[in-house]
């Protein structure tokens, strides 16, 4: 996916209204001023951390070893799968004691996740959404489940990776992935948004016309997309007069 930010949102937006003949935009950007973090999105526990690339390597090994180590511990009491795959292969994980030591982990391959069940979840009672793959590589599509604590980290991602673009409280985001079938891509794009205070446009996957009338309507100042959208998009406002 990429971000495209608009130079200029406002020309772009009145040359879309007048060539689908659509009203004003609805958004303002005049009257928009900084509005509280969305209160449905939680900060994802690693946030403490959000300056860590900066810190002096060894820091940040310490660091990444600690939370390593902690993960491990969790996933070994708690997920059946990862305590039988242990045991299995003779992991003692109170041996491991610094990143070096990861190449005595096991990989977990896809396989593992579609034979394994419910056995590979820490904690069923705490997932909150289902996600599928696409399912491209084998007959059915894999299940991800998600906690709580997934969409957080889910969320913190996106918004760092946004805010990197300069992307702010006061944009007005066209999301041009799905949202729907169970698709994890439009839902983390949403959700790194709307941590930054961004207002949403949940376009979805569709055409270059459905999205360029959307971007003369709501006055978006940004897109989030795949590069082969962005080139149809930016075809279609060319071909209508678009500068």
């Amino acid at each position: 996916m990429i971000t495209f930010l608009c130079s200029d949102p406002k020309s772009i937006a009145n040359q879309s209204s007048k060539i689908l003949d659509k009203p004003k935009n609805m958004m303002d950007q005049k009257t928009r001023v900084l509005k509280k973090p969305t209160a449905f999105l939680t900060d994802f526990s690693a946030q403490r951390y959000a300056g860590l690339q900066f810190a002096p390597p060894g820091e940040i090994e310490d660091i990444q070893t600690r939370l390593l180590l902690q993960h491990l511990h969790y996933t070994s009491i708690h997920s059946q799968f990862y305590h039988n795959r242990f045991e299995k292969i003779g992991l003692d994980i109170h041996e491991l004691h610094c990143l070096r030591d990861i190449h005595k982990l096991p990989l977990t391959t896809k396989e593992d996740l579609q034979e394994a069940g419910r056995c590979f979840y820490a904690n069923q009672k705490k997932i909150v959404d289902i996600c599928l793959t696409s399912g491209t590589s084998s007959a059915l599509p894999t299940m991800i489940p998600l906690t709580g604590e997934d969409l957080a980290r889910l969320a913190y991602n996106e918004e760092l990776a946004l805010s990197m673009t300069g992307i702010n409280h006061t944009d007005i985001l066209l999301v041009c992935a799905a949202l729907d079938r169970c698709f994890m891509a439009g839902m983390a794009y949403f959700l790194g948004g709307a941590k930054l205070s961004a207002t949403m446009v949940r376009a979805g996957s569709g055409s270059a016309s459905q999205h360029w009338e959307l971007i003369g309507l709501t006055g978006a100042t940004a897109i989030v997309g795949v590069p082969s959208l962005m080139y149809k998009i930016g075809k279609y406002a060319i071909n209508r007069g678009a500068s």
